[in-house]
């Protein structure tokens, strides 16, 4: 998870907010990775139960996780708001290696 975290550039918004959630389908974990400007903001405790709640709802399918992911919105508002100068630096979407995992 860290890896791709740096591979995709999360680390490379202006205030280093940018957070990388990094689900494991076929391991049924996931990772929350945050840039340092997000450590600073929210407590570790809070983001290590955000992380564990997506980790359990994997295992629940997919709109479980969905949901999980969902709820760490806002968690992230609350702390970082948004400026009025602030613009979207990465792209929100999915990024997935379906196509590239073995098939069974």
């Amino acid at each position: 998870a860290r890896a791709t975290f740096v591979e995709r550039g999360v680390h490379h918004t202006r205030g280093r907010t940018g957070v990388l959630v990094y689900c494991a389908v076929a391991e049924r974990m996931a990772a929350v990775v945050a840039d340092v400007g997000v450590i600073a903001a929210i407590p570790a405790e809070t983001l290590a139960a955000r992380t564990d709640a997506i980790d359990a709802a994997i295992g629940q399918g997919g709109t479980a996780t969905a949901a999980a992911v969902a709820a760490l919105a806002p968690v992230l508002a609350a702390a970082l708001p948004r400026a009025t100068d602030d613009i979207n630096e990465l792209a929100d979407a999915l990024d997935h290696d379906l196509e590239r995992r073995p098939r069974s």
